[in-house]
C-alpha cells in the first residue's frame, strides 16, 4: 500500500480508527458508536486491516502501533482545521506574507472584538498580563482602554518584566503622549525598541511555568478585530522565536526627557 493509499484510507475510515485507539471494540460496538450499518463497519474494518492500521484480537478490533500514530496525526489535523475555521476571519486581515504556523492555531482560542462584547479580547489580554511575571510584545497600535495604567501597576507594584517592540510611529506617539509613563517604566527596567515596521502584533505572557502566545489582529481602520490566544508549548515557542527575530532588527530608544 502506497502513502497515497494510506491517506485515502485515513480520510475515509479515520473516524472508525479513532474509536479503536484506546482498546479493543467489537463490530457491534462500532455500529452503536457511529450509528451506521453493519455492512459499512465491515468495509471500514476490512480497509483498516488491509492498511495494517488495526488488528483482530480475542476482545475485538484494536489499532496497531501504526494505527495509533496515524490516528493521533489525524486528530491533530482536525484540531488544526477547526482552529483555522474559528480564526479565519482574523487571519484574512493579516498581510499575505505573514507566516502563521499550524502550531500557533492548533487548539487556539480566537476572540473577536464584536458585539455583544467588543472589549472581550482586550479584557482577556489584560487578565493574562495582570499578575504575570514577564511580558514581551510587538505593537504598532496603542491598545488604550486602561493599558497604560495596567502596565504601570504591574511593573512598579508587582515587578512585571516588560519589554516592547514598537513601530517608529508608535514610539513617536508614546514619546508625545505617554512620556511620563515611559520614564517611570524605564526607571524600573522596561526597555522599548523600535523599527520602521512590524509584520504583525505579537505577545508572549509568562507566569511561572505557564505561558501564552498572543496574536492581536487589526482591521484596515487600525481597530482591533480580535486576538488569537494559545497556551500550547509549540505556540509559545513560535511566539518567543518570532519575537526574538523581530527584536534582533530593532534599535533601543530612550524615553523623552522630563520637564
Amino acid at each position: 500500500m502506497t502513502g497515497e493509499d494510506l491517506l485515502e484510507t485515513l480520510y475515509r475510515r479515520g473516524r472508525f480508527l479513532s474509536l479503536l485507539v484506546d482498546g479493543p471494540r467489537t463490530k457491534r460496538d462500532l455500529v452503536d458508536a457511529v450509528a451506521v450499518s453493519r455492512s459499512t463497519v465491515d468495509r471500514a474494518v476490512r480497509d483498516l486491516e488491509a492498511a495494517e492500521l488495526v488488528e483482530r484480537t480475542a476482545e475485538g478490533y484494536v489499532a496497531t502501533v501504526a494505527g495509533r500514530v496515524a490516528a493521533a496525526d489525524r486528530d491533530r489535523y482536525h484540531r488544526t482545521v477547526e482552529s483555522v475555521a474559528d480564526a479565519r476571519s482574523l487571519l484574512a486581515l493579516l498581510p499575505r506574507d505573514v507566516d502563521v504556523p499550524a502550531a500557533m492555531l492548533r487548539d487556539a482560542t480566537a476572540m473577536y472584538a464584536t458585539a455583544p462584547a467588543p472589549a472581550a479580547p482586550l479584557d482577556e489580554l489584560s487578565d493574562r498580563i495582570a499578575g504575570s511575571d514577564r511580558y514581551r510584545a510587538v505593537a504598532a497600535i496603542d491598545p488604550g482602554t486602561g493599558f497604560a495604567e495596567l502596565y504601570e501597576e504591574q511593573v512598579i507594584e508587582n515587578g512585571l518584566d516588560l519589554e516592547f517592540v514598537f513601530t517608529d510611529e508608535l514610539a513617536a506617539y508614546a514619546r508625545e503622549r505617554r512620556g511620563r509613563l515611559w520614564r517611570a517604566l524605564h526607571e524600573h527596567g522596561v526597555d522599548v525598541y523600535a523599527t520602521a515596521d512590524v509584520p504583525h502584533g505579537l505577545g508572549v505572557v509568562e507566569d511561572g511555568d505557564d505561558a501564552s502566545a498572543v496574536l492581536p489582529v487589526y482591521d484596515a481602520q487600525l481597530q482591533l478585530a480580535g486576538i488569537v490566544f494559545n497556551d500550547a508549548p509549540a505556540a509559545v515557542d513560535w511566539a518567543r522565536e518570532t519575537y526574538a527575530r523581530i527584536r534582533e532588527h530593532t534599535r533601543l530608544v530612550e524615553p523623552p526627557a522630563g520637564e
